[in-house]
C-alpha cells in the first residue's frame, strides 16, 4: 500500500486496487495529484461547501443538474 501523509489526519492512504481501479476508470492523473499534493487521498477538507435544497432546485430549473450532481458525487459539495 501506498502510506499516506503522517502529519494530516484527513489523508487516507491509497490501495493498489484504488490505483488499478483509477487506471481502468480514467482518473489516474486525479489519484496522482492527490498522492503528490497530500501523500494520499484527501477524506475531508474544509473548503468544501455542502449543497443546499435551493441550490439543487435551481440547478434542476436551470439545467445543470447533471453539472451539481458530478460535483456532489466527487467532493461532497462545491
Amino acid at each position: 500500500m501506498v502510506l499516506a501523509g503522517a502529519a494530516n489526519p484527513n489523508v487516507d492512504m491509497i490501495t493498489p486496487q484504488e490505483i488499478l481501479w483509477a487506471a481502468r476508470d480514467g482518473y489516474l492523473d486525479d489519484l496522482v495529484h492527490h498522492f503528490m499534493t497530500n501523500g494520499g487521498l484527501l477524506v475531508s477538507d474544509a473548503n468544501i461547501i455542502p449543497l443546499t435544497n435551493q441550490e439543487w432546485m435551481m440547478a434542476a430549473r436551470g439545467g445543470y443538474l447533471d453539472d451539481m450532481i458530478h460535483h456532489w458525487m466527487q467532493n461532497g459539495g462545491l
